[in-house]
C-alpha cells in the first residue's frame, strides 16, 4: 500500500519525518523561508492564497500534483493523527515524549486504513449550532452567502449544509483527513470548486483572523461532505498535538477529551 500523508510546516522546527510522512511547506510564494523539501508552489498551486486559505494550499497541492499514492491525507507538524491510541495517556493533560513514544503513536497501521475509505479527527463539538458559532466568530451575512453557492453549484448538497450548519454543533476541525486517493479527489474538486466561487464573493476585512476565513468554513465543508456519502465508511482518530520545547515534542491532551478518546480507542480495536 502506498499511502502519503503530507505534514504541512511553515517554519523550521521538528516534524516527524518517518515512513508514509512527507513534509511539505506551505506558503512558499508569500515566505521568505526555504525548507528545503517539497513546496506548495511547485506546478499546479495556489500557494500565494496561503494566508487566507492555511493549511489548504497543501490540500490543493496534494490533488493537483499527488497521482503516486493509493491513500493520500493532511496533517500539521505540530498535530498528527493518533494511530495507536492510549486510553490512560489520552486523559493526561500534558506528556513530554521521546521519538519512541511519538513513532510508535503516529506510525501509519494500514491494515487501520485499509478498513475505511476516509480517516478523520475525532469530532469536536459546541453548545451551540454551528450558525450560531460561525456568526459568533466571523461575518454573519457570509454563512448565508456560502449557502447560496452551495446551493448554486451543487443544490445536491444543500439538505447535507443546512442540517450541519443548522442542527449540528459538531465538526471536523483542523482539515486533517486520509481518505483513498479518488475520493480525495472528488472531495477537493467539490471543496474548491465552493471556495473559489464563495472568495469571489466575500470583501475580507484587513484583521489578523478574518483573512483565514476559508480555512475556518472548510472544516465544516467537510462534513458536508461526508454527510452527504453516507456510503463511504468513515473512521475517527485522535489528535497527538505537538509544540516544541528544547526541541523536544510535547503532547498537549485536554482532559476533557476524555471520553472521546475512550470512544475511540474502543472503536479502533473492536473494528
Amino acid at each position: 500500500m502506498n499511502v502519503k500523508i503530507y505534514v504541512c510546516c511553515h517554519q523550521k522546527g521538528f516534524y516527524a519525518n518517518q515512513e508514509g510522512y512527507v513534509p511539505i511547506q506551505v506558503g512558499k510564494r508569500v515566505s521568505n523561508i526555504d525548507l528545503g523539501f517539497d513546496a506548495d508552489d511547485e506546478g499546479d498551486n495556489i500557494s500565494d492564497k496561503n494566508p487566507w486559505y492555511c493549511e489548504l494550499t497543501a490540500q490543493y497541492w496534494i490533488w493537483k500534483n499527488c497521482n503516486d499514492a493509493d491513500y493520500v491525507g493532511l496533517c500539521h507538524y505540530r498535530r498528527y493523527f493518533d494511530f495507536n491510541p492510549s486510553f490512560f495517556d489520552n486523559i493526561r493533560h500534558y506528556k513530554f515524549v521521546n521519538e519512541e513514544y511519538l513513532s510508535n503513536h503516529i506510525k501509519v497501521d494500514e491494515d487501520f486504513l485499509a478498513s475505511a475509505d476516509v480517516i478523520t479527527v475525532s469530532k469536536q463539538s459546541f453548545n451551540l449550532p454551528s450558525y450560531d458559532v460561525l456568526c459568533r466568530g466571523h461575518i454573519r451575512k457570509d454563512v448565508r452567502e456560502l449557502e447560496n453557492v452551495v446551493a448554486e453549484l451543487y443544490p445536491e448538497y444543500l439538505d447535507d449544509y443546512k442540517y450541519v450548519i443548522y442542527e449540528e454543533n459538531h465538526y471536523y476541525p483542523f482539515n486533517m483527513m486520509i481518505a483513498k486517493r479518488e475520493i480525495y479527489n472528488d472531495y477537493s474538486k467539490w471543496l474548491f470548486d465552493i471556495l473559489f466561487e464563495f472568495e469571489k464573493r466575500l470583501c475580507i476585512p484587513a484583521d489578523p483572523y478574518q483573512p483565514r476565513v476559508f480555512g475556518f468554513y472548510s472544516e465544516r465543508l467537510l462534513y458536508v461532505y461526508l454527510h452527504h456519502h453516507p456510503e463511504y465508511k468513515i473512521k475517527q482518530l485522535p489528535v497527538l498535538q505537538l509544540t516544541n520545547n528544547k526541541n523536544q515534542p510535547l503532547v498537549l491532551l485536554k482532559a476533557r477529551e476524555w471520553l472521546r478518546n475512550l470512544t475511540c480507542f474502543l472503536y479502533k480495536k473492536t473494528n
